[in-house]
Order: C-alpha cells, then structure tokens, then sequence
C-alpha cells in the first residue's frame, strides 16, 4: 500500500513538472508557477509560503516520508527556478527553503544520495548568483 501511493506521488508530480516546463517555455511563467502551487496544495496539502516548521512537523508526525519529501523538493525548486527567471525578489528565500527541505531529507534518510548532495551545491550555487 505505501509502495503504492510513493509511485503514485512521483508519477503526479513527474506530470505536473512535464506540464508546469512546457508552460514556462512557452512563455507563460505564471501560469507554471500557478500550477506549482496548485500541486503542492493538491498533493502535499502544503500551501506554497509554507514554513520549514510546518514540513519538520509533518515528518516527524511519519505524515510525510523521505520519498515524499524528495518530490516536494523537486516541486519546490522547480518553484524558485520559476521566480527567479521571473526576477522576483521571493526567488532567494525558496531556494534557501530548499536548502532546508534537503536538510531535513538527509536527517531522516538512512542512506546517502548523491543526488540530494549535488541538488544541494546546485541550490546553493543558484542562491550566491541571485
């Protein structure tokens, strides 16, 4: 059952990425940034300013797994990816929530993941180019 709702979760968001990239290329930033929120909403029940606190809560409380948390980090950094070709002074504070999202993912994973690692200096690169 939970092997069940993990594909779930990454073949939803796996399709809203595919959507929300062909909208941004196709120069409609808004609306793809419109679409990220609605998913975090639809999929994660996490309104789109949601704070770290709210996240450790939830993982904590075995609501959200690592493998949940993975695919709201992919959400979430597609999100800031959106803002700052946007310019938007918000652009800054999601990838450092980001930052935070890859923090809790590595306190709560058993393993290391290099793609967590390279997602993270990926991340910070972005932040001291912003």
């Amino acid at each position: 059952m939970q092997e069940d709702y993990i594909i779930r979760i990454i073949k939803d968001v796996a399709k809203v990425l595919a959507i929300a990239l062909d909208l941004f290329k196709n120069d409609k930033p808004d609306e793809a940034l419109a679409l990220t929120d609605e998913t975090l909403k639809k999929t994660f029940g996490l309104a789109a300013d949601f704070d770290l606190a709210e996240l450790k809560q939830l993982v904590a409380e075995k609501q959200f797994s690592v493998a949940d948390t993975k695919q709201l980090l992919l959400l979430m950094t597609l999100r800031a990816d959106f803002l700052a070709a946007k310019s938007n002074i918000f652009a800054k504070a999601e990838y450092e929530k980001c930052i935070g999202i890859i923090e809790l993912i590595e306190a709560n994973s058993t393993t290391f993941d290099m793609s967590i690692s390279r997602c993270k200096s990926d991340i910070y690169n972005k932040i001291n180019h912003e």
